[in-house]
C-alpha cells in the first residue's frame, strides 16, 4: 500500500488526508490481496456507492453523518493507494472507472465477489444495509437504518419552510419523551410566560415573560427579529444587546439600550378669507410625550386666534373687523406606572377663553388611569395601534372671570372641584389612517351644581413618515357658562401635524 497517493489526493485539505488514510487501511485488510486489474472498477464503485459500517463504530457513505463520504474521487485515491502494484495515481485509477462507451462492464461475480469478501470480514458489520456474518463472532447488532433517499429529501424540504425542523422533549413518569419534525411547528405555551405561535407564512409571534418578540423568518437568509421588553407585564431583569456577537473581537461588548426619547408633534391649521369679506384664524396643537420602565410624562399646549370683518357695500364706512377667537392652554401630566396597565398620575394645567370672558382658568388634578389596550403598530405581524385609557380623578380648579367683548366688565370669580372621568382611544384604521376620539366630564361638587363636558374627534392621514394631514370635530358643552355666553361651541378644523 502506497499511502502516496492519498496525499496527491488531498493536497492542502487535512480532513482528506485524515480520513482517506483510515479509509484506506481498512479497506486494504478486505481487498489488498486482490490482483485483477478488472477489479479496479467495481473496487472504486462500492466503495463510492456502498455504506460500509466497522465493528468499532467507524462509518463510510454512512446517510447520518455528513463527513463519512468519501466520493468517487476519495474512492479513486483510495484504491490507488490499496493496489500501488497497479502503478496509477488517483486520476488514472477514476478513469479505469468511467473509461467512456464502448468499454465492456466487469461480470458481476466480480462484483459479488467483493462484496462477500467485505461481508465475510470480521471487522465489518455492515455492508449496504446487509448485516455482516463471521462465523466466530455473534451476530452483531443492527445499527440505526440509514436515512433513504425520500427521507432525506423530505428533510431538505422541512429546513426549507420556517418551523419545519423543531424538536421537543418532555420527561414522564415512565421515562422521556421525544417528538421531532412531525409536520411544522405552529404553536407552543408553556404557563403563562412562553407563548410561541406561527401568524403568516414566514412571521412568528413570541411572548417571553415581559417581553413581545416578532420573528420573521424567510425561506433563504437570516431571520429579522424585533423585541419589546415591558409590553406584557413590568420589565424584570436586565437587557443587553451585543453588536455583531458572532464576531469573537466583538462578543464581549454589550451595547447600551437606547435611551427613551421625547415624541415630539406640533400641528398647524389656517383659514384666510378676503375679498367682500375678511376672516383670518389660525390654530396651533403641540404635544410631547416620553414613556420610560415606570414613568409617562406628556405635555399640551394649544392656541387659537381669529378675526373677522362683516361684508360691506362699496362706498359705505369699512366695518371693523372683530376677534372671533382668543383661547390658549398648556397642561402637564406625570403618570407613574404600577403595571402595564395601572398607573397613578398627577396633572397640572392653566387655560384662557377670552371669547368665553374667562381671564384664566388654573387648574390641578390628581387620579388614576387603565390602560385596557395598549398595543403598538406592528406592520410584519400584522399588528394595528389599538388604546384605550380611562381616567378616573379629582379636580380643583379656580375660574378667573372678565368680559371682554363686547365691552369691558369684571365678573365674579368662580371655584371648581369634583371628579372627572376622561377617555382616550386611538385605533389604526389601516397603515396610514389613525381614528382618535378623546372625551373628558367633569362634575363640579363646590359651589353652584355644574358640568363641563368636551369631546374631539380626530382621523389623522400619514402622508409621510414625519407628516400627517388630519381632520378633527371639538365640542365643548358648559351646564353655567358666563353670564351672556351660550352653554356649547364647536369647531371643525383642519390641520397639518409634523412629527419631530
Amino acid at each position: 500500500m502506497n499511502l502516496a497517493r492519498v496525499d496527491e489526493y488531498a493536497g492542502d485539505s487535512e480532513f482528506d488526508r485524515v480520513f482517506l488514510t483510515e479509509v484506506a487501511n481498512r479497506v486494504e485488510p478486505l481487498w489488498g490481496h486482490v490482483r485483477d486489474e478488472a477489479a479496479a472498477r467495481v473496487a472504486v464503485g462500492i466503495l463510492y456507492l456502498d455504506t460500509l459500517v466497522f465493528r468499532d463504530g467507524f462509518k463510510v457513505n454512512h446517510g447520518w453523518e455528513a463527513n463519512s463520504f468519501v466520493g468517487v474521487d476519495g474512492a479513486a485515491a483510495v484504491m490507488a493507494a490499496v493496489w500501488d502494484w497497479m502503478g496509477l495515481d488517483w486520476l488514472m485509477m477514476k478513469k479505469r472507472f468511467r473509461p467512456g462507451p464502448g468499454v465492456p462492464q466487469p461480470p458481476q461475480s466480480l462484483h459479488d465477489e467483493l462484496r462477500g469478501m467485505a461481508i465475510r470480514h470480521p471487522s465489518v458489520v455492515l455492508v449496504d444495509d446487509q448485516p455482516a456474518r463471521w462465523p466466530h463472532w455473534p451476530a452483531p447488532e443492527r445499527p440505526p437504518p440509514v436515512e433513504s433517499k425520500a427521507a432525506m429529501r423530505r428533510r431538505r424540504r422541512r429546513l426549507k419552510v420556517p418551523g419545519g425542523i423543531w424538536r421537543l422533549f418532555t420527561q414522564t413518569d415512565s421515562g422521556p419523551v421525544y417528538f421531532e419534525n412531525q409536520g411544522a411547528l405552529k404553536e407552543l405555551v408553556v404557563g403563562n410566560w412562553l407563548h410561541v405561535e406561527q401568524v403568516d407564512d414566514e412571521v412568528w409571534w413570541m411572548r417571553v415573560g415581559d417581553m413581545r418578540i416578532s420573528v420573521q423568518a424567510p425561506r433563504n437568509g437570516s431571520p429579522e427579529v424585533d423585541v419589546e421588553r415591558g409590553f406584557y407585564d413590568v420589565v424584570q431583569g436586565e437587557t443587553k444587546v451585543v453588536e455583531n456577537s458572532y464576531s469573537p473581537e466583538a462578543a464581549a461588548v454589550a451595547a447600551p439600550v437606547k435611551p427613551s426619547v421625547w415624541d415630539v408633534s406640533v400641528g398647524l391649521s389656517l383659514i384666510s378669507l378676503t375679498g367682500n369679506a375678511s376672516t383670518l384664524t389660525v390654530s396651533g396643537l403641540a404635544s410631547a410625550l416620553r414613556k420610560t420602565e415606570h414613568w409617562i410624562y406628556s405635555v399640551k399646549a394649544y392656541g387659537a386666534y381669529g378675526r373677522s370683518r362683516p361684508p360691506q357695500v362699496e362706498g359705505e364706512v369699512e366695518s371693523l373687523s372683530q376677534v372671533v377667537a382668543l383661547n390658549a392652554g398648556v397642561e402637564l401630566r406625570g403618570d407613574r406606572r404600577f403595571t402595564q396597565e395601572i398607573s397613578g398620575y398627577l396633572l397640572a394645567g392653566v387655560d384662557t377663553d377670552h371669547i368665553k370672558s374667562i381671564e384664566a382658568r388654573p387648574y390641578g388634578e390628581a387620579g388614576a388611569s387603565i390602560f385596557w389596550f395598549d398595543t403598538k403598530r406592528d406592520e410584519k405581524a400584522s399588528v394595528r395601534e389599538t388604546v384605550l385609557r380611562t381616567d378616573f380623578a379629582f379636580r380643583y380648579a379656580r375660574e378667573l372671570r372678565f368680559q371682554y367683548y363686547p365691552n369691558r366688565v369684571d365678573l365674579p370669580n368662580v371655584d371648581l372641584g369634583g371628579p372627572r372621568f376622561g377617555a382616550l382611544f386611538r385605533y389604526g384604521l389601516s397603515k396610514d389612517i389613525t381614528f382618535q376620539e378623546e372625551a373628558e366630564i367633569l362634575v363640579s361638587v363646590i359651589s353652584d351644581a355644574r358640568i363641563l363636558f368636551s369631546s374631539q374627534t380626530q382621523v389623522m392621514a400619514n402622508l409621510t413618515d414625519a407628516l400627517a394631514l388630519g381632520v378633527g370635530f371639538l365640542v365643548k358643552s358648559d351646564s353655567a357658562p358666563p353670564p351672556g355666553k351660550v352653554s356649547t361651541d364647536t369647531a371643525l378644523s383642519f390641520n397639518l401635524t409634523v412629527a419631530l
